[in-house]
């Protein structure tokens, strides 16, 4: 999976997204990636629906850089990344 991250990364980059861009979808998909590795779900293709509200549930009680908790916003912030 952190193949697919960084392909997806370096795609950003050749299509001139913003550095910033860049960092939060990197941070975001890494939040991603250390759910699945918890769940110890290694193939994509088990992921559901079920696996999406397991994972929002989770960035809810997970505290922000900040130490806050995360809000509808941040939550949906995440998730579309």
């Amino acid at each position: 999976m952190k193949d697919l991250v960084q392909q997806f990364l370096e795609e950003l980059q050749i299509r001139n997204y913003s550095q910033r861009t860049i960092l939060d979808y990197g941070y975001h998909l890494n939040l991603w990636q250390e759910f699945m590795s918890r769940k110890r779900i290694r193939d994509v293709s088990r992921v559901n629906d079920s696996t999406i509200a397991d994972f929002q549930r989770w960035l809810f009680y997970l505290p922000t850089r900040h130490g806050a908790v995360r809000g509808v916003l941040n939550q949906n912030t995440v998730l579309a990344a």
